[in-house]
């Protein structure tokens, strides 16, 4: 099964994020670390951004491929883009949305930034 067919089996949001910065093109999903504790994958590493920890997904050049077939379905659409990157999230479930609705023990997000 792929990358995007094992997250959206487990229903879990994500988002699929083009770090264009630096003259490189690497490509990664991020999801919330509560969705990913019972699902396997290999992990990149670990980002906290705005004191909420998220997984970055590394993807291979098939999840690629996948990922731009589903776009031409409309399964994603484009919510950020400048020079540093784009980030493209579900159609019908926001990862904005849904990271900025969790509850969170120390603190609330007040503001949050994709990149």
């Amino acid at each position: 099964m792929s990358l995007f067919g094992i997250l959206h089996d487990k229903k879990i949001i994500h988002a699929v994020v083009k770090n264009e910065d630096w003259e490189i093109d690497d490509w990664f999903v991020l999801c919330h670390k509560k969705q990913m504790k019972n699902v396997y994958i290999t992990i990149q590493g670990i980002v906290e951004i705005e004191g909420v920890q998220i997984f970055a997904i590394n993807m291979k050049k098939k999840d690629v491929h996948d990922f731009y077939r589903l776009m031409s379905y409309g399964v994603y659409k484009e919510t950020f883009n400048n020079y540093t990157g784009t980030v493209y999230e579900l159609e019908n479930s926001g990862f904005k949305n849904y990271i900025t609705k969790l509850p969170l023990n120390k603190a609330r997000i007040k503001k949050w930034r994709m990149l």
